[in-house]
């Protein structure tokens, strides 16, 4: 199973924001993190994959055509989890998770629909593993917004998703959290065997964690490869204006370190 996408155009109306994308085949069981300056493109490549721009080119899982298919058949493969979640409904967060669970339609149920009794325990589990499982009893109303974010991440984990398409999903949590997650993204990616793809800014996050990073700017792909490969210098200064420089640290560890601003 690979997500294969050439051509990919989005517009605005009149502003075309992607004009002609090809991406080579994204590859399961592998976490990809994509990259760039505010404006270039990332949301909306993945608002575009999931069927919520639209969009002109060939989107294409495991020989399924996505491009032509209902938002429906997308729903089946893909699950995309926004930056700004829907307003949150009076339904615990396991409770929450058990839904999720049960609107995916290639895991199993029980001969009444029910959900199965594991996916209770399955559920949990997530939760305890992204350091939230004190929050299981607690409503989705309730909840802060770097809580209501983890949460909308479990939700989309229990789904084991082909396509799982994650937009910015760090963005309101502590550097506990960030590790925890980027971590758990890795791990789940390679268990269930999914197509992932992570929007972040960290770089340094992007460097440990991904197993392989596209790096957009104007709609346009300017790097792609394993992340200590794609981010260089040379690419720091190009996309982002900044003189930088990318060091591994005494754990052998790649971390990225600007020192000034490109005039």
């Amino acid at each position: 199973m690979t997500l294969h996408i050439t051509q990919l155009n989005v517009a605005y109306g009149k502003r075309t924001v992607i004009p002609s994308l090809s991406i080579p085949d994204l590859q399961p069981g592998s976490a990809t993190v994509v990259l760039g300056p505010n404006g270039s493109g990332k949301s909306t490549l993945l608002r575009a994959l999931a069927g919520l721009a639209r969009a002109q080119g060939d989107i294409v899982l495991d020989g399924l055509a996505l491009d032509t298919a209902s938002l429906a058949e997308r729903a089946k493969r893909m699950v995309y989890l926004p930056q700004a979640l829907p307003q949150a409904v009076h339904l615990r967060v396991i409770e929450s998770l058990l839904a999720a669970r049960k609107a995916s339609p290639h895991l199993p149920y029980t001969t009444d629909h029910a959900v199965p009794a594991d996916a209770v325990e399955q559920g949990a589990v997530l939760l305890q593993r992204l350091g939230i499982g004190h929050l299981a009893m607690r409503h989705l109303d309730e909840l802060s917004g770097g809580q209501a974010q983890l949460s909308g991440l479990a939700q989309a984990l229990i789904r084991q998703p082909r396509v799982l398409l994650l937009d910015e999903p760090l963005s309101a949590l502590d550097l506990n959290h960030q590790f925890h997650v980027m971590s758990l993204i890795g791990e789940e990616t390679r268990r269930h065997r999914m197509v992932t793809l992570v929007v972040l800014h960290d770089l340094s996050l992007a460097l440990r964690h991904a197993d392989r990073v596209l790096v957009l700017k104007d709609g346009a792909l300017l790097a792609d490869g394993p992340p200590h490969a794609a981010i260089t210098p040379e690419l720091l200064a190009r996309v982002y204006g900044v003189q930088a420089r990318v060091e591994t640290c005494s754990r052998g560890t790649p971390q990225v370190i600007v020192d000034g601003l490109i005039a």
